[in-house]
């Protein structure tokens, strides 16, 4: 468990120095307010992804638990529908509703020149957000999995990509749609990454039979609710003073605002990590005893 804590532990530290040196190099060749448009960006598509309904931590306590009962084919095989027949579709639906409201929305937080660019690029915005939930669903597969290697591999390159993309493209393009456009690229990236390390760890989860379940989408759904509360809330506190701020102040003004709340928000990564490897450990042992699993939790704690 310590192994799989330190994994999470340097997936999300090692991008930290990455993002340093990124972003005062956009801030420098895109300007400050483009720095501050593209800190609401990365804002809005963090917080959309509350739209996957807790379906990636619904996925990882499944797949843990019927690891832990021998009945992992059934369940991969559960899931597979589930995702064919109702969460593509879902998110089909998510990112037409976005397309529609991009017109309205990408004039909310900007105006001018600045507004126009996050226009034209929103219909990359609207396909980002299933992207990236679908990502999360593979991603709650290998967690099940306990492949915190693999996916801290994926977390390191994606998460650096996220700032030394926009920082790159901006040589030759300083403006929000190519710096858009870069970081939605590496949003597709990931999610063939993702698929393709669950098919290198068990081809079951992508490939088999996929039965259409009527029942099954109230029932992941159920199980789900309850994270959907934490989902839209947590993200909201996070995210809602930039979104407000935005509409008050300049973008000048929230890029010096994005940029030092992000570096105090990355002390958040230790908690983050262990979190992660607690979850699938409690989800596959359901009816653990009460002793063992006091055990598990003041060793995780205090270790």
């Amino acid at each position: 468990m310590l192994r799989f804590f330190f994994f999470n532990l340097l997936g999300n530290i090692i991008p930290m120095p990455i993002a340093l040196i990124c972003v005062p190099v956009i801030s420098r060749l895109a300007g400050v307010d483009r720095l501050g448009a593209l800190g609401i960006v990365w804002a809005l598509v963090g917080y959309f992804s509350f739209l996957d309904f807790g379906l990636s931590r619904v996925v990882t306590r499944r797949v843990a638990h019927a690891i832990e009962k021998d009945r992992l084919q059934d369940e991969l095989s559960e899931l597979r529908g589930f995702f064919l027949w109702w969460a593509i579709p879902l998110m089909l639906v998510i990112a037409l509703v976005l397309l529609i409201a991009g017109s309205w929305l990408s004039h909310i937080w900007s105006e001018g020149p600045i507004a126009m660019e996050i226009e034209s690029a929103w219909v990359w915005i609207a396909w980002c957000v299933p992207v990236t939930l679908a990502t999360n669903w593979f991603r709650g597969m290998l967690e099940g999995m306990q492949q915190f290697g693999r996916l801290n591999v994926l977390r390191v390159i994606f998460g650096s990509w996220n700032y030394a993309a926009p920082a790159i493209i901006v040589f030759w393009q300083p403006n929000l749609e190519a710096m858009i456009i870069a970081i939605v690229l590496g949003r597709f990236l990931a999610l063939i990454a993702h698929v393709f390390a669950c098919l290198q760890v068990d081809r079951q989860i992508v490939f088999g039979a996929a039965p259409r379940k009527i029942d099954s989408l109230g029932h992941f759904f159920r199980e789900g609710g309850w994270m959907t509360v934490s989902n839209v809330i947590s993200p909201l506190m996070v995210y809602f003073d930039r979104f407000l701020l935005a509409t008050m102040l300049p973008a000048r003004a929230i890029a010096w605002y994005v940029v030092s709340l992000e570096l105090m928000m990355r002390t958040t990564v230790i908690p983050a990590a262990l979190a992660s490897v607690l979850f699938p450990k409690f989800s596959g042992r359901i009816k653990l005893r009460r002793a063992a699993s006091r055990r598990i939790y003041m060793s995780a704690a205090f270790a």
